[in-house]
Order: C-alpha cells, then structure tokens, then sequence
C-alpha cells in the first residue's frame, strides 16, 4: 500500500480511491469507554472518511466485540479498570483469527519511557500519556494504511545501518524511500513510535547520511501488513538537516528521471 512503488493512472486513481472510501464506510475501531480518546478520533478525518469508533467497558466485552465486528484496529488503556488490557492483548495476539488486529496501548508516561516494559507488550504501538493528539492520530493512520503519497516514493536497495544505540547499529537493506522516511528491510524489528540511528549512503562512494527517525509501522513476520514487503520497518526521517535533506532528494530526483526514461 504506501510502501508500494505505484504507478496508477489518473483514471484508475480516482477508483481506486472511490473503493477505499466504500471500503471505509464499514471499517471499525474499537475503544476502551473513555472519553478523551474517543474525543481525538471524533474531531479526526477518520470519522469524516466514514470510520465507525466501537466502545467497550470491559476485557469480556472487548474480545465479543472483536469477533463479531472484526474492528480494523483496536485501541486499549492499561490503565483502564475491568479492562485488563495487558491481558486482552495477549489473547488477541495468541489468536490465529486475531492475530493479525493492531493494536495501539495507551500506557501511563513512566512506562512510556521505560523500552523493556513497552517491548514486553504484544501491541503494535504505545502511546505515552498525555496523549498527543497528532502523534496518536499519526500512528494510527500508518496501522491503518492510510500514507502521504505526494511525495514520490522509489524503490532502492540501500545498505543501512540502523538502531537505537550508535555502538549496537545493525545492518539492513532501504527498499523504498522518498524525503519523509524510508522502507527497512531487517529482523531486528523495534516498537512503533521508537526513535532510531540511520546511516546509509545513496551512491556506492558518497558521504555516509546520519539521521533520526522514528517508526511508524512495522511489518512483522507473523502478522505482516503488507505482502508486497519483506519483514522490517518503514521509518520517517526526523529533523534532517538541509544538506542531508538535499542529499535524498538529489538521490530521488535522479531515479525517478531514470524510471521515467526507462518506460519512455
């Protein structure tokens, strides 16, 4: 979906956004009873594209829910009573029917910042407390496969570098980029929202790039979002700096020039 190379015509663009706003109409997101979450995704485009939002009040009720909606995702709060969310995660996660439900976990900040605790979770995602409203928002439509394609996206096969600590980086392989983020290739697979080291060089001899990203989907093997890619990470690039910035670009400008000759 956003990570695919695409080349759709005008005609075939327009119905094939006509089908994933039908497709819409009857897409579900279930939430745990509480207010302020419901708040963020009522004043949201996903209620204005025609998502239904499901409220539930307890883990019994929850997996009912699931079952019989077959909700596209699922909101929960670790800290909400006669949830018990933590444990409604794992039953979703240890389903081979569910399994393949995201889920995003709202959790208390002091987990937030704690990355063996949130790891443990089975969740696709956790949001800190308080939520933000544009990241929530932000990482609920990646799980919803809901992307900016204004800016162009090329297919690579980039060596990179990547991971949280710059003396435990660990290789892997760009498979599509354009100047907001990056497709990684790689098993060594981290939490949505968790902030990363890339480094990788555009052409074989230029300047090794540094930069910061932050994932914003994950591609796991057994519950894989998109068939078309191999396991990994698709990332967005965080604060470039104008010569880093110039760099990708100059890099993009130049493929898409190649691919466009090619199919002339």
């Amino acid at each position: 979906m956003a990570y695919e190379n695409e080349k759709i015509r005008p005609r075939e663009q327009e119905l094939h956004s006509l089908i994933l706003e039908d497709e819409r109409m009857s897409m579900k997101i279930l939430l745990p009873d509480e207010e302020a979450i419901a708040d963020i995704l009522k004043s949201s485009f996903l209620y204005r594209s025609g998502f239904t939002f499901l409220t539930v009040a307890s883990g019994d009720e929850l997996i009912q829910q699931i079952e019989e909606h077959d909700p596209v995702l699922v909101v929960l709060d670790i800290e909400k009573a006669g949830l018990n969310s933590e444990e409604c995660c794992k039953k979703i996660k240890k389903c081979p029917v569910l399994r393949k439900t995201p889920v995003i976990m709202i959790v208390p900040k002091e987990m937030r910042n704690n990355n063996n605790q949130c790891q443990e979770l089975s969740c696709e995602a956790v949001i800190g407390r308080p939520i933000d409203p544009q990241r929530f928002l932000t990482t609920a439509s990646h799980l919803l496969g809901i992307y900016d394609r204004a800016a162009p996206r090329i297919e690579s096969f980039l060596v990179v570098s990547c991971g949280a600590d710059l003396d435990e980086l660990h290789e892997g392989w760009i498979r599509n980029i354009n100047t907001g983020g990056c497709y990684i290739e790689t098993t060594e697979l981290l939490p949505i929202d968790y902030r990363i080291n890339i480094q990788f060089s555009p052409k074989e001899g230029d300047e090794l790039l540094c930069c910061r990203a932050r994932v914003a989907w994950v591609n796991h093997p057994e519950w894989i979002k998109c068939e078309q890619l191999p396991p990994g990470m698709g990332v967005q690039f965080i604060d470039l700096d104008e010569a880093t910035a110039e760099q990708i670009q100059n890099y993009i400008a130049e493929n898409v020039t190649i691919d466009t000759e090619n199919i002339s």
